[in-house]
């Protein structure tokens, strides 16, 4: 049943209305489509809490992410998105003071497993940041960095991974003359594309993409999301996005995190057009955040 409507706010603030809404949300489960469901899940997210300190930022966070599908994870800022991504690759462990609960699978297998190989299973989620971060090194020693780390030395095959990744990545045609010059002369869209590129070259499962056209001019941010489009199918692509335009856009799912809870979850049509709970519809629609 919908618990989406739509009503003018209460007098006083949006900030009450806000509070209002999520209390009335909390009430229920986190709202999961049927569609969801029926996907086959690369990354299964079982009752999943996690504090910084003793600061929790994510509460019993339960949620399967469809395989070679682009999967949204918006909310307001704060609300807990980069924190979930940065779990699933277990990159908060680099981090003081955390800690969490709850169990995090991929294909099956958990990650906090004594036996899981945290390089090896950061080889599988290539990751990509807000701002563009290019080693201060050639675009061809860019791209093929993480063949180097893996112990590939045959020049012929790092050429060829070099190109077919910056084909992938949309950049061949505008630095195949440039390889060998600086990856700090690019520009901010290619630098953040050449990220990619490099994220792409170790052959990842999943490429995890934390808001990455936010620190990026209009024209470059549409070349990223003709490029999500192009990975899709390939990879399984997570983006957190503050942007509910971008979602809307480049995803086939979105989840809707607020306060550090899973809130709702599924088809990016259905939650955009048909949202379940009044919380979703009110961020979507602009009314916070």
């Amino acid at each position: 049943m919908s618990h989406a409507s739509t009503r003018p706010p209460e007098t006083g603030s949006w900030e009450a209305l806000q509070r209002e809404l999520f209390e009335e949300d909390l009430k229920h489960a986190p709202v999961i489509h049927p569609a969801v469901l029926k996907e086959s899940p690369i990354i299964e997210v079982d009752n999943f809490s996690l504090w910084y300190g003793t600061k929790q930022v994510l509460y019993n966070i339960t949620m399967a992410i469809p395989r070679g599908k682009v999967t949204a994870i918006i909310g307001p800022s704060g609300c807990g998105k980069s924190s979930l991504i940065r779990s699933f690759n277990r990159m908060n462990d680099l981090l003081d003071g955390v800690r969490y609960e709850g169990d995090i699978r991929v294909d099956g297998q958990s990650i906090f497993s004594p036996s899981q190989d945290v390089i090896e299973l950061r080889k599988r989620m290539g990751m990509v940041f807000q701002k563009p971060n290019p080693f201060p090194m050639s675009v061809f020693e860019n791209v093929v960095y993480p063949l180097r780390i893996d112990g590939v030395r045959n020049r012929a095959v790092m050429e060829q991974v070099c190109r077919r990744t910056l084909e992938a990545a949309a950049l061949w045609e505008e630095v195949y003359d440039r390889l060998h010059k600086s990856a700090l002369e690019l520009s901010g869209g290619q630098q953040q594309r050449l990220c990619i590129a490099r994220a792409i070259a170790g052959d990842p499962e999943v490429l995890l993409l934390d808001e990455p056209c936010s620190a990026l001019d209009p024209v470059a941010t549409a070349k990223i999301e003709d490029l999500f489009d192009s990975l899709a199918g390939r990879y399984t692509l997570v983006i957190v996005t503050h942007n509910m335009q971008q979602a809307s856009r480049v995803s086939d799912f979105t989840a809707l995190l607020y306060m550090g809870r899973l809130l709702e979850f599924g088809p990016t049509v259905e939650v955009f057009s048909r949202p379940k709970l009044r919380t979703t519809e009110a961020y979507i629609t602009g009314r916070f955040g």
